[in-house]
């Protein structure tokens, strides 16, 4: 048995080009790549695009290109992020959709429209939590990684009547996400403890976040 851990495997499975994710089948036998095989699925292996052409090369050509996995919205600044597990993804798409993939049976599982503009997002450490941040209206939004509900919102206004896009997401210890305020100059730290009355840091960053 091969010292990749699961979760190695699965973290290896991203957005591939032309907005869509591959399951590429069927190429654990071929290759002799077992330790690759899925749980519980045998000869099923999920790979970006970019890792399956430099591990596999001309044998894909060869192989059944296997199912796409559309209806995920605009794609042109996309960015996903993955379940504890690493059977779910959870695609942030630019046109503000958030969506739940399953990642073993390659289908969507829900899709919400949760802001006009959106940049990406993360996931909290115990994984219960998915957050997107948001050019418009800006701020971050929390929801159940399990029904997609909604738990909250952060609005990122960081003077009256002022709101910021936020920008830079990460997940910290204890259900935390650090961000930066993109016109604000600020950075914050959400606590997400109390999922639904999330408490949140503001620590100055400098004039502008990011340069114009």
């Amino acid at each position: 048995m091969s010292p990749l851990r699961r979760e190695a495997l699965w973290a290896a499975a991203v957005l591939c080009q032309l907005g869509g994710i591959f399951l590429l089948t069927a190429l654990g036998h071929a290759l002799d790549l077992a330790h690759l095989r899925a749980p519980e699925r045998g000869e099923d292996v999920l790979l970006p695009a970019w890792l399956a052409l430099l591990l596999l090369g001309p044998v894909l050509a060869d192989q059944p290109a296997g199912e796409r996995i559309g209806g995920l919205g605009d794609l042109s600044h996309a960015s996903a992020v993955y379940s504890r597990d690493g059977r779910y993804a959870f695609v942030f798409g630019r046109d503000g959709g958030l969506t739940k993939i399953d990642m073993l049976e390659a289908k969507v599982v829900k899709r919400i429209i949760q802001s006009g503009n959106a940049i990406g997002g993360s996931i909290s450490q115990d994984g219960r939590i998915v957050v997107a941040q948001n050019y418009t209206p800006g701020g971050i939004k929390a929801f159940d990684a399990a029904t997609l509900e909604l738990l909250s919102e952060v609005p990122a206004e960081y003077a009256p009547g002022k709101f910021s896009k936020v920008v830079g997401l990460a997940d910290s210890s204890g259900n935390r996400f650090a961000y930066a305020l993109f016109e604000g100059g600020e950075i914050w730290v959400s606590d997400f403890s109390n999922p639904k009355q999330p408490t949140t840091q503001r620590f100055p960053a400098g004039s502008r976040c990011w340069p114009r």
